[in-house]
């Protein structure tokens, strides 16, 4: 394996590395994903310092820690349907449809991968082709032979009369 190959697979195992660190610790944060009716109970204790609410989540913090976990997010649930749920004695928790991140790397993640295994793949070719890379774009590979005795002198040439001059020619 050619050693820029291997400074490549090198760069890929770092950023996976880094990828999956932090996946891991996005994941352990001190947030507590919780049913929006336990919300609403927890609110009506007095058991909530803060709340966001947002179009589609409330993100907040607890007074005190539950289980350790200082922050909390639920999704956001209608408040009228929520209200008809809790009355039965349904738990309530929201969804979403969807999500801005999720949108954005569902589309640009598989584009990335195949930019970059098109990238892998013509420079492969291309440098077993002897293509050069950006820089020699432009450059001509033609090669000027030149011939040393011609046979022909300044004399020869300064002598010659073309046949359509009328007049003396001053050469």
């Amino acid at each position: 394996m050619k050693r820029e190959r291997v400074i490549r697979i090198g760069y890929l195992v770092a950023a996976l590395a880094i990828w999956a660190s932090v996946a891991f610790w996005l994941a352990s944060r001190d947030v507590a994903h919780v049913p929006y009716s336990d919300v609403m109970r927890m609110v009506a204790e007095g058991k909530v310092r803060s709340v966001t609410v947002t179009e589609t989540t409330i993100e907040g913090v607890f007074k005190e820690s539950q289980s350790g976990k200082t922050h909390f997010v639920s999704a956001r649930v209608d408040p009228v349907a929520a209200e008809v749920f809790e009355k039965a004695g349904v738990e309530v928790s929201g969804g979403t449809d969807s999500n801005w991140l999720t949108i954005m790397l569902s589309w640009a993640i598989p584009t990335l991968l195949l930019f970059g295994l098109w990238l892998f793949i013509f420079r492969g070719i291309a440098e077993q082709q002897g293509m050069g890379g950006l820089v020699s774009i432009g450059k001509s590979k033609a090669k000027v032979y030149l011939e040393r005795a011609t046979g022909v002198t300044f004399d020869d040439v300064r002598t010659r009369r073309r046949p359509s001059c009328r007049r003396s020619c001053p050469f």
